[in-house]
C-alpha cells in the first residue's frame, strides 16, 4: 500500500515536471521498486524518472527493465544519460540489447560508448547467435604467475571491484594467454612471498569462443566452478561465462518449449 501512495507522489510531480521535488524523492529507491515504478508510466515520463536518479541507480534500473522497455526508452532518453548507462551495463546485458536494434540504432549507440566498451561490444556481436561468445563477461580478474601472493592480492584490491566473480582468478601470461585458474581462497592461504606459479595445479576446464551453448551447459554440469574462462582456438583469454548465465539461459528454453 505504502508503494501505491508514493507512486501515486511521483506521478504528481511528473505532472507538476517538478525535476526538484522528484530527485529528492526518488533518492535511495532501489533499483528493483523504480523498475516497477517505470513499468505503469509512458515514455516521457519514464526518461524523467531516468533523468532524476543517480548513476548507480539508472544503469540497475534499466537492466532490469524487459527488452522491449529498453528498446522504447532508447528513443527518449537523453544522450548523455544514455551514454552513461550504456557504458556502466554489464557486457552480456548490453549485448542482448544491442541485438534488437536496427542498423541506424545499433550505430548511433556504439557511438556512445568508450572506445573500451566499443571493441567488447563489437567482439560480442561478431559472434554466431547460439555461441558461447554472445553470454561471455569481458568482467574478470587475471594475474601474472610471475608475481608474488601479496602483488596478486593488491592487483586483486585494486581492480576486483567490477569483476563479475572473484570466485576464480585467472592465471595469462604476458600476451593473455590461459595459463591456469586458481581459487581466490588458496591465494589467500599462501605465504605472501610465494611465487603465484608455485600454488597452480595446471588442471583447469575452459570453452571455446565458438562452443554452442548446449556445450556449456553440459560443462557446468560437471564442475562446481561458478564460472568458467572463455578462450579462441589457440588459447587467448576472452572473457568468462558463470553459472548464473547459464541458469538463465536454461529458463529461456524452458520458457520457450513450454511456448511452442
Amino acid at each position: 500500500m505504502e508503494l501505491e501512495v508514493e507512486k501515486q507522489e511521483i506521478k504528481r510531480f511528473l505532472s507538476l515536471k517538478d525535476h526538484d521535488q522528484l530527485e529528492a524523492f526518488l533518492e535511495g529507491w532501489s533499483a528493483q521498486d523504480l523498475a516497477m515504478l517505470i513499468q505503469d508510466l509512458e515514455p516521457a515520463d519514464q526518461a524523467m524518472i531516468f533523468s532524476a536518479v543517480d548513476r548507480e541507480q539508472a544503469y540497475e534500473t534499466f537492466e532490469l527493465l524487459d527488452l522491449n522497455d529498453q528498446v522504447v526508452l532508447i528513443g527518449v532518453l537523453r544522450n548523455r544519460q544514455l551514454q552513461l548507462i550504456l557504458n556502466d551495463m554489464s557486457a552480456d546485458n548490453r549485448t542482448a540489447l544491442l541485438e534488437q536494434l536496427e542498423t541506424d540504432q545499433l550505430n548511433k549507440l556504439l557511438t556512445l560508448l568508450t572506445q573500451k566498451e566499443r571493441r567488447v561490444a563489437l567482439s560480442l556481436l561478431g559472434y554466431p547467435e547460439d555461441s558461447i561468445g554472445r553470454l561471455m563477461t569481458p568482467d574478470y580478474v587475471t594475474v601474472k604467475s610471475n608475481w608474488t601472493v601479496r602483488e596478486a592480492l593488491d592487483h586483486i584490491r585494486k581492480v576486483g571491484e567490477k569483476s563479475e566473480t572473484l570466485d576464480v582468478i585467472y592465471i595469462v601470461d604476458d600476451t593473455g594467454y590461459l595459463i591456469d585458474d586458481i581459487r581466490l581462497g588458496e591465494i589467500l592461504l599462501a605465504e605472501d612471498h610465494i611465487l603465484i606459479h608455485d600454488i597452480l595445479d595446471g588442471s583447469f576446464s575452459s570453452l571455446l569462443v565458438t562452443d554452442d551453448e548446449e556445450v556449456a551447459v553440459r560443462a557446468f554440469s560437471n564442475t562446481t566452478r561458478v564460472a568458467m574462462p572463455v578462450t579462441d582456438a589457440g588459447g587467448l583469454l576472452l572473457g568468462i561465462i558463470t553459472v548464473d548465465d547459464i541458469l538463465e539461459l536454461a529458463k529461456k528454453k524452458i520458457q520457450k518449449i513450454f511456448k511452442n
